[in-house]
C-alpha cells in the first residue's frame, strides 16, 4: 500500500468547533510525522464560485493521497449524476462525523466509493448508519471512545445553546411536543436506553408505522428534541479537550486502513 505523503482536510460553513479543533490536533500530529497537510475551508453560500475552486484545488493542485471531511462539508458540490464531487476522486475519504446522522440537512442517500470510511462521534449511529444507510455508506465505525477528556455526550452538546434549542422545539407542531414529552417519560424511566431505541418505543406505544423514509424524516423533525434532552442531562462544558494519546492513535488508525491497492497506485 502506497505511504501516506499528503492530507488534504475539509471544512465548509457548517463545520462544529469540535471539527476544527480535531483538525489543528490531526494536522500537528500528521505534520509530526513529515505528512504535508492543508486545510481547506470553504463556504458554499456565501461564495459558491471560490468553494467550487477551492474544492478542485483538491485534485488538481494539491493532489493528497488522503482526504479528510469534517461534518459532510461540501456534501451538496455533486456531479451531474448526483453525486457528491468525492466521488469523482480515486483517493481514500475519511468521513467525521461529529453531529448525530438526523441533523445533517442532507444525509449520504447516495453511492459512496468502497473505500470511503465514516467516524461517527456516538457509538449507536453506528448501528443506524447501517441499518438505514447501509447500500449506499459500507465502511462505518466509531472514533475512539477515549478521545476527549469530557463525556461524549458533552462533546456532542457542546455546539448547541440551550436557549435556541428551546426555541426549536417551541416552534414544533403541538403533536411533535406531545410525542416528545412521551419519549421523555419513556427515557426517564429506562435509564439504560438510548435515545433513539426510545423514540422507536415511543412509536411503537402509540401504533405509528411508517416507511424508513418516513422515519428518517420524522427523526429529523424531532433532533431539537434530542438535543434539548441532552442539554439538559449534560451540563455545559466550555473547553472541549482532546486527548493528544488518543488523537495520535486514531490518526494512526486513519493512515494504515487496509485500502485497495489498485486504487492508490
Amino acid at each position: 500500500m502506497r505511504k501516506i505523503k499528503k492530507t488534504v482536510i475539509l471544512s465548509d460553513q457548517y463545520t462544529t468547533e469540535i471539527g476544527k479543533k480535531i483538525a489543528k490536533a490531526v494536522q500537528k500530529i500528521m505534520e509530526k510525522r513529515q505528512i504535508e497537510v492543508h486545510i481547506v475551508s470553504v463556504n458554499t453560500e456565501d461564495n459558491i464560485a471560490d468553494a467550487v475552486y477551492q474544492f478542485d484545488r483538491i485534485n488538481l493542485e494539491l493532489k493528497p493521497d488522503l482526504l479528510m471531511v469534517l461534518d459532510l462539508a461540501c456534501v451538496k458540490m455533486q456531479s451531474p449524476e448526483e453525486e457528491p464531487l468525492y466521488n469523482n476522486m480515486t483517493i481514500p475519504v475519511v468521513h467525521i462525523l461529529l453531529r448525530r446522522p438526523w441533523e445533517y440537512d442532507v444525509f449520504m442517500v447516495w453511492r459512496t466509493n468502497f473505500i470511503d470510511r465514516f467516524y461517527t462521534l456516538i457509538p449507536q449511529d453506528v448501528d443506524h448508519i447501517k441499518k438505514h444507510y447501509g447500500k449506499w455508506i459500507l465502511n462505518v465505525k466509531t472514533l475512539r471512545p477515549d478521545l476527549f477528556v469530557q463525556n461524549i455526550r458533552n462533546v456532542w452538546g457542546a455546539e448547541w445553546q440551550e436557549e435556541k434549542l428551546s426555541q426549536e422545539f417551541e416552534a414544533l407542531p403541538g403533536y411533535i411536543k406531545t410525542l416528545a414529552n412521551q419519549w421523555e417519560h419513556i427515557m426517564v424511566k429506562n435509564q439504560n436506553l438510548n435515545d433513539e431505541a426510545a423514540f422507536r418505543m415511543c412509536l411503537d406505544k402509540i401504533g405509528f408505522e411508517c416507511s424508513d423514509a418516513e422515519y428518517l424524516d420524522v427523526l429529523c423533525c424531532v433532533k431539537s428534541m434530542f438535543s434539548l434532552y441532552n442539554k439538559k442531562q449534560n451540563p455545559q462544558v466550555e473547553n472541549i479537550q482532546i486527548r493528544i494519546y488518543e488523537m495520535e492513535k486514531q490518526v494512526e488508525e486513519f493512515l494504515m486502513m487496509d485500502f485497495p491497492v489498485s486504487l492508490l497506485n
